[in-house]
């Protein structure tokens, strides 16, 4: 009989024992259902911060481009300016008549024009001829008359409306 007590006693133990893992993995499946949705949040919440992380190097990636092209513009002006200034003293040497001078006596083998060699022209209808000092001075005479003084006058004032 003893060994019949102890198997009811077994028997007895054993249900309640499962009583109690039944009871128990109802309160564990109620705790992972808060946990599911916790795992959710963190989830979410994850892929938010690694949205932002990324959306912050992106903008750090541009940010980074625009100063190399700012440098290189930067660089390119710079240079610009200094072919600027390059060119402004080469203008500046190639307006002076010093430097002309100088040049076209030395390149080109100019000189200034002697007495002799200065020819003066006449701009009436008449062909053109050379005049020398006397004539110039008598032409000059005669420009102070009234009738080509007056036709000088309309033609200058003809030019003027022009």
């Amino acid at each position: 009989m003893v060994v019949a007590q102890r198997k009811v006693q077994y028997e007895e133990v054993q249900p309640r024992e499962s009583r109690h893992k039944e009871k128990k993995s109802v309160g564990i499946s109620k705790k992972n259902k808060v946990k599911a949705s916790h795992k959710l949040q963190i989830i979410i919440s994850i892929t938010a911060l690694v949205g932002l992380c990324i959306g912050m190097i992106f903008g750090y990636v541009q940010l980074t481009e625009t100063k190399y092209r700012i440098y290189y513009l930067d660089k390119e002006a710079g240079e610009l300016s200094a072919q600027i200034e390059n060119l402004k003293v080469e203008l500046e040497s190639v307006k002076k008549t010093d430097i002309i001078e100088t040049q076209a006596k030395e390149m080109l083998n100019m000189q200034y024009p002697q007495k002799e060699q200065i020819v003066y022209l006449s701009l009436d209808d008449q062909p053109i001829m050379a005049l020398k000092d006397t004539e110039m001075k008598d032409l000059e005479a005669e420009e102070k008359k009234g009738l080509f003084f007056l036709k000088d006058m309309f033609a200058k004032m003809y030019a003027l409306l022009d």
